[in-house]
């Protein structure tokens, strides 16, 4: 099987910056000196993005193998690129209930508008890319049967290139950069997923261990400030009569690493306090774990279908750390917390 197609998508952005007067946030800790001014800016925006492709399926006759070559293009006209992206990905069928699969592939995405912003970014820049490694198999339990257990499993690995990083270098004209392509990362990881069935109950727990590294000149390699370790979601749903479904779900989610502060000295030309940073990202914020609950209430009428539903998220009220504020010595701190309990009501109608 052999498939062509096309992906264009017309962009418009309109992004407001403001720029605050302090010097460097080196590990996300801002220094408060600075001789500048704020600055405030308006980049717009506008950009055209062309992906064809070319996509294939073969199953050679007495083989349990299927091959699926592909080939795509992408177009950026904000970098004026034209970038090939190749992919492969094989499957083996075992049997009917139990098949292995692994891919590879080439995959780009342009700049932000802000990076390659002529009034404050570098219009140089190159589109980053990452190669993608996967494999990982698929075992079905059920029989043939809609109840009972599935089980996915996959191992990652990409290595990201051309990554747009904050710049203090100069231009040959003397400007600034603002931004370069010098940073490249990795990460790998392992996804799992358990799909159980068994009517009226539904429930399937996710489990996602993931490290991701970022490298730049000067630094070398360090914790990517997204990084989540451990990602663990816990579904379960039943259906009742009279088209009511009552569902629930557990998160927990490793904290992302932050650089922690270990104290500060007292400028006195400036009159302010400098925070000393410790090691780069080398501190997490507190775990995230969230219990959120759900009924849903469905109506069928003859020609249209109307849905409604009440849902509480953050049922136990925890206060989930979302970064860390630090008082003006920097001799204390505090976390900043997320959303309380939150109710939600929702109508849908469906023709």
């Amino acid at each position: 099987v052999t498939y062509f197609g096309m992906d264009n998508q017309l962009t418009h952005a309109d992004v407001k910056l403001a720029l605050p007067a302090g010097g460097g946030s080196d590990g996300g800790v801002r220094s408060p000196v600075s001789s500048g001014e704020r600055v405030t800016l308006d980049v717009k925006q506008t950009a055209v993005f062309l992906g064809p492709y070319w996509r294939n399926s073969f199953k050679p006759e007495g083989t349990k193998w299927t091959l699926m070559p592909s080939l795509r293009g992408e177009y950026y006209s904000v970098t004026k690129e034209i970038k090939p992206a190749p992919r492969l990905a094989v499957r083996y069928d075992q049997d009917e209930s139990l098949f292995y699969r692994a891919a590879a592939g080439l995959y780009y995405q342009p700049p932000q508008p802000q990076e390659t912003s002529p009034s404050f970014g570098n219009p140089g820049l190159r589109s980053p890319y990452a190669w993608h490694f996967t494999t990982g198999l698929e075992k079905d339990f059920r029989g043939g049967s809609t109840d009972g257990f599935v089980v996915q499993s996959t191992l990652f690995y990409k290595l990201f290139r051309d990554l747009v990083i904050s710049s203090s270098q100069r231009n040959s004209d003397g400007t600034y950069q603002r931004f370069n392509n010098d940073g490249s990362g990795r990460a790998h990881g392992l996804e799992a997923l358990i799909r159980y069935d068994q009517k009226p109950w539904s429930a399937w727990l996710a489990y996602t261990f993931s490290q991701s590294y970022r490298s730049e000149p000067g630094r070398g390699e360090y914790l990517f400030d997204y990084d989540q370790t451990h990602n663990i979601n816990l579904v379960s749903s039943v259906d009742l009569k009279r088209n009511w479904t009552l569902s629930s779900r557990i998160r927990f989610v490793t904290g992302n690493p932050y650089t922690p502060v270990v104290g500060g000295t007292f400028d006195a030309d400036n009159d302010v306090y400098v925070p000393v940073r410790g090691p780069f990202f080398s501190e997490r914020n507190e775990a995230f774990v969230q219990v959120d609950v759900r009924a849903d209430k469905k109506w069928i009428y003859d020609t249209w279908i109307l849905w409604a539903y009440f849902d509480i998220q953050n049922i136990t009220n925890r206060e989930n750390s979302e970064g860390i504020r630090y008082s003006y010595d920097y001799s204390q701190k505090r976390k900043v917390t997320g959303l309380p309990v939150l109710p939600i009501i929702g109508v849908r109608g469906e023709f």
